[in-house]
């Protein structure tokens, strides 16, 4: 997967109402990239808004749902606690 996922899902997250705060190093792609499969940002670029169960997003993704699933839910562990200071949950 190219470098272009990882910018896709920069700009996805710059889209929502709180921002994505980009630096002229570029420090927080490399930190998405050592946080997340290629996969998994690809997945996550590809994200909306809204609400959508992964049979959904596969279809409009055009991937199978258990590859969907399967990579959503890869992400659970990562979520971050409310009450931690870490962003690594």
């Amino acid at each position: 997967m190219s470098e272009d996922i990882y910018e896709r899902l920069a700009a996805a997250l710059d889209a929502l109402p709180h921002g994505f705060a980009r630096t002229p190093s570029g420090v927080e792609l490399r930190l998405i990239k050592m946080a997340f499969t290629p996969e998994e940002v690809w997945l996550a670029g590809q994200l909306t808004r809204f609400p959508e169960t992964a049979a959904e997003i596969a279809g409009r993704v055009g991937r199978d749902v258990a590859e969907v699933t399967a990579t959503l839910e890869s992400l659970i562990p990562r979520r971050p606690d409310p009450g931690s200071r870490s962003v690594a949950g």
